[in-house]
């Protein structure tokens, strides 16, 4: 029985190789030029990518952090499919073609401990007028 030939193809990603079969594909987008911003920020699109420029940069060119953003949950996607989170001290390198995600704040209401007491009397007065 004869053995089919495979190629392998490198991966971004060390440690991995991918082996191609008959019918498989590979695509190679051309360099995009931009970063693509989005999520909670005042005007969330596309910014031409420089190189060298901080993440800061890229923020702050669409206008930064909108009052719904969370500045603790920001995520940079590359483009070989790879996420890295910002930290405080230690950003996230730009590449050509990454995506930067500003994700909401959690929509936590405040306890209201007066709102809270008024209910639960109420619950009482009508337990104990039944």
């Amino acid at each position: 029985m004869e053995e089919e030939k495979t190629d392998k193809v490198k991966l971004a990603w060390s440690g991995f190789n991918v082996s191609l079969m008959p019918g498989d594909s590979i695509v190679i987008r051309e360099k995009v030029g931009a970063v693509y911003v989005t999520g909670e920020v005042y005007n969330a699109g596309l910014v031409e990518y420089k190189k060298g420029r901080s993440f800061r940069y890229y923020l702050n060119s669409v206008g930064g952090i909108n009052n719904y953003g969370n500045r603790n949950n920001v995520i940079v996607i590359y483009p070989n499919g790879i996420t890295v989170p910002w930290r405080a001290f230690r950003s996230p390198t730009i590449v050509d073609g990454s995506t930067i995600v500003v994700f909401k704040k959690a929509d936590l209401t405040p306890f209201n401990s007066v709102r809270f007491a008024t209910d639960i009397t109420s619950i009482f007065t009508s337990i104990l007028t039944v």
